[in-house]
């Protein structure tokens, strides 16, 4: 089968950017993947279920139109005007104008998921040379614009199997898919992005999510530390993170962050256009959908959220799990107050029926009262962190690890 019958979407905005494409055999192996990053972390019985969905086309349909149209109108609707928190930044911008064929293949290589509404799949993907996709990356950069198929996005719901009714988006968890050349594209520039940040320390050391550390791991001690010095502890939920963004402080994070070509794709793919049984509609609320930049600029505008220093310093998150931190309960309750109000006064949403206090009773959230974790309640990422709660197998394991590798140090003379 030709590359213009498989991807024949890609070939229209190879002709439209000037892009030739040389012909050449493949010998990628030609099989059936899924991204693991995409799997909840809720268990492993739960992973197991959305892989096999994901990988079996014979799994259940998706959620129904109707339920996925009433889910997504909420990233419709124009969201009330916000106060934008100054910026911390005041460094040199990051300007990304091309990028290389090595970054294209190593992502190219590891690029696994489902087709976007242009019905490319990641398979089909890599008939193209990293060549091809290098040249027309550095196209799309130079002319700071993107093909009017990628502005496209589709929505599906994968079944949760918690026995609620077809009709309930309760039963389904949204997922948003983009086209393969946009994601590939995204992929690069997140590895730049995520590299200069780091570099320059523009995201506070309480935030370890999406980035080259375990970061589940070093969270989960740091809290493990902090309660058994006896301190108080709240883990804060919110409610739909990525989809509560408001579009005026992504843009501004833009604007502050980073300048030329890459400014203007990061603008360019914030507002993503939907499609629903026949009808599209254009999204104007949270992060940019099915985008591997989402989790990057979610961190960096929740980071600008939090402005007081006290709390960044006495709060640990892994991209929207939040735990805040109190020497007493006079002062955690105070904290988790302050903060709180930093996030709502940006459009974040609080859900109190899903925080809890850890060793400590009669604490709130937003006003509303939270129950005191117990035993099985009290985890973070996964793993308990109430003291006298041992910690699970992998999470031991990986400190035994660590221990073999820090007798291996040698002692200085």
């Amino acid at each position: 089968m030709s590359s213009l019958r498989k991807a024949p979407s890609l070939c229209l905005v190879l002709l439209k950017f000037g892009v030739k494409r040389r012909r050449e055999k493949t010998s990628q192996p030609q099989h059936r993947a899924v991204c693991l990053n995409l799997a909840p972390r809720a268990s492993a019985l739960g992973r197991f279920r959305y892989l096999k969905q994901a990988i079996n086309p014979a799994s259940p349909a998706s959620a129904p139109t109707s339920v996925i149209s009433e889910y997504v109108e909420r990233y419709t609707e124009e969201p009330e005007d916000i106060a934008i928190p100054p910026s911390r930044f005041t460094g040199e911008k990051l300007r990304i104008n091309s990028v290389t064929v090595k970054e294209v293949y190593a992502c190219l290589k590891g690029l696994n998921s489902a087709s976007g509404p242009d019905g490319m799949t990641a398979k089909s993907a890599r008939t193209f040379s990293p060549g091809v996709w290098t040249t027309l990356f550095n196209r799309i950069l130079e002319k700071e614009i993107i093909p009017s198929q990628w502005r496209h996005i589709r929505a599906r719901g994968i079944d949760k199997e918690n026995g609620k009714p077809d009709d309930d988006m309760g039963r389904w968890r949204p997922l948003f898919i983009a086209n393969v050349g946009l994601r590939l594209l995204s992929a690069i520039l997140a590895r730049r992005m995520t590299q200069w940040t780091s570099y320059h320390r523009v995201i506070s050391e309480y935030q370890v999510g999406f980035f080259p550390v375990n970061g589940t791991t070093l969270n989960i001690f740091k809290a493990r530390d902090r309660l058994h010095r006896k301190e108080i502890a709240v883990s804060i939920d919110l409610t739909d993170a990525f989809g509560s963004v408001h579009h005026s402080l992504l843009s501004s994070v833009i604007d502050d962050l980073t300048e030329g070509s890459f400014r203007s794709f990061l603008h360019n793919i914030s507002k993503p256009i939907i499609n629903l049984g026949g009808s599209s509609k254009r999204i104007i609320r949270g992060c940019p959908q099915g985008s591997p930049l989402s989790p990057l600029l979610f961190n960096l505008c929740l980071d600008r959220a939090i402005r007081d220093a006290d709390i960044r310093a006495n709060i640990l998150g892994y991209a929207d799990d939040i735990i805040s931190f109190g020497k007493n309960q006079e002062e955690c309750q105070e904290r988790t107050d302050r903060l709180i109000l930093q996030l709502k006064n940006v459009s974040f949403e609080v859900n109190p029926s899903k925080c809890f206090s850890i060793s400590a009773d009669y604490m709130s959230v937003d006003g509303s009262p939270i129950p005191r974790g117990t035993a099985l309640v009290s985890k973070y990422l996964g793993i308990g962190i109430e003291p006298g709660v041992p910690m699970s197998s992998a999470c031991a394991t990986q400190f035994q690890s660590a221990l073999v590798d820090a007798r291996r140090i040698p002692t200085p003379l």
